[in-house]
């Protein structure tokens, strides 16, 4: 008796000692499709299950990150334009609380409550910002680098399943389905920063 949580597939050239494939539409060396008496496919079948609900969450997540990347480049888009024009004020305003007017914009104040004050530093809201900025890049190059490192553990699993060829033609399909999304996003990308 074989144990399931060492049992992988075979070299193609490998006979198999186990019961008779005849009938089964397997050849010697393949595989017969049973997630119960396999390691490596019950392995699969719960990465397929997971990793399916954990895309659903990754199909939305990221939106979410867009959107706060949007506002706080609408923010500082329109801080940006303000200071280009703006003036300094002759004089001080009279309290501390006053409204700096040649640092405020009201589209900035509006959008994300930047409202720099006469005599203050840099408005509670401005170092949300940053905080956030930095917290979504270093978020980023976290979930870079671990995806980064499980794709390249994943190949070694990729080549066993080549010992089923009821799963090659899924896994082939896969891939051309992915070539053509990034494909087309990347044509689009082309067409964005196209010069007019």
């Amino acid at each position: 008796m074989t144990n399931p949580a060492q049992d992988g597939p075979r070299a193609p050239d490998t006979p198999s000692t186990g019961p008779s494939h005849e009938g089964t539409g397997t050849q010697p060396g393949q595989r017969q499709l049973s997630a119960d008496g396999d390691g490596l496919l019950a392995m699969v079948k719960n990465l397929s299950r997971y990793h399916r609900e954990h895309e659903k969450y990754y199909s939305e997540a990221p939106l979410a990150d867009a959107i706060a990347l949007q506002h706080a480049a609408r923010t500082l888009i329109a801080l940006a334009e303000r200071w280009t024009c703006g003036e300094a004020a002759a004089e001080p305003a009279p309290s501390p609380f006053a409204g700096a007017p040649d640092l405020n914009d009201d589209r900035a104040i509006e959008t994300s409550g930047v409202l720099f004050m006469e005599g203050a530093g840099e408005p509670a809201e401005i170092t949300r910002i940053k905080s956030q900025l930095q917290a979504i890049a270093a978020d980023s190059e976290q979930t870079g680098s671990w995806l980064a490192a499980a794709m390249q553990a994943s190949w070694g699993m990729a080549e066993a399943l080549l010992s089923y060829p009821q799963l090659a033609a899924a896994s082939s399909v896969l891939t051309h389905e992915n070539e053509r999304r990034w494909r087309i996003f990347h044509e689009r990308v082309e067409q964005i920063t196209r010069p007019d």
